[in-house]
């Protein structure tokens, strides 16, 4: 048992020099002026493919079987995400995943509430979906991805007032809820920057601030998005037992 528990603690330590290796490196792919973005793409999925690994290496370090399967649940989908969003122009589907995501980590933080946080989201998804066909069937049509991305935005604001609440009243144990916490608050970072890029992009013209805001928040993404699946990745370990058989 402990060589078990040594050797994941090492293969954790490696998972985690491998990520800021390649992290460093598609950052500087971003800023460099020869724009290699199949490479950076294929380096920034290996990166979140890794942080799903190490939610595997928890074993059974963990501080509640059921928040482990949640934390990997949604670092799963995350992937499946990630995947549609990197090398496929089905954004609506990977929208809609992350979405998914983001419902698994909020009943990860209200895990006594479960069926309420599942009817609130069902509610809310056909509340929006029920005015999209009515809007584009008597007034103007829009596209199913503005729909889903407005499902999506409430789904992370939620998840992420659910952890700095989980956080604020000790839900979770020490360094847990910080890690939690500040890797929610990245993720929110994270997709205010793919906003503002989207919208720089659709209004990208000669004037000189917004194209430096296209620029800026194309990197900026990746910048606290990485970092927030790390700090997620790692917030279901059990660091007081981490040591121990």
């Amino acid at each position: 048992m402990i060589r078990i528990a040594n050797y994941k603690l090492s293969a954790t330590k490696i998972l985690l020099i491998v990520i800021c290796v390649l992290y460093i490196t598609f950052l500087l792919i971003d800023l460099s002026i020869i724009k290699a973005f199949a490479l950076s793409s294929l380096l920034k999925y290996i990166s979140i493919i890794l942080c799903f690994l190490i939610s595997s290496l928890i074993g059974n370090k963990y501080i509640d079987r059921t928040d482990k399967l949640l934390l990997q649940l949604g670092l799963f989908f995350t992937l499946i995400s990630d995947f549609f969003l990197l090398f496929t122009d089905y954004f609506t589907i990977g929208v809609g995943v992350f979405s998914i995501v983001h419902i698994i980590y909020t009943i990860r933080y209200e895990k006594n509430r479960i069926k309420p946080v599942l009817i609130k989201f069902t509610v809310i998804f056909l509340i929006i979906i029920i005015t999209y066909l009515m809007l584009s069937f008597f007034f103007i049509e829009i596209e199913l991805l503005f729909a889903i991305a407005f499902f999506y935005a409430i789904s992370i604001l939620n998840s992420v007032i659910k952890a700095i609440k989980a956080c604020k009243y000790e839900l979770f144990p020490n360094p847990n809820k910080y890690l939690i916490a500040f890797g929610m608050a990245l993720f929110l970072l994270c997709d205010i920057n793919v906003g503002i890029f989207n919208i720089t992009r659709m209004a990208y013209s000669s004037n000189g601030i917004i194209n430096l805001l296209y620029s800026i928040s194309g990197v900026l993404m990746w910048f606290f998005y990485l970092p927030s699946q790390v700090l997620l990745s790692l917030s279901g370990f059990d660091f007081k037992h981490l040591h121990k058989n």
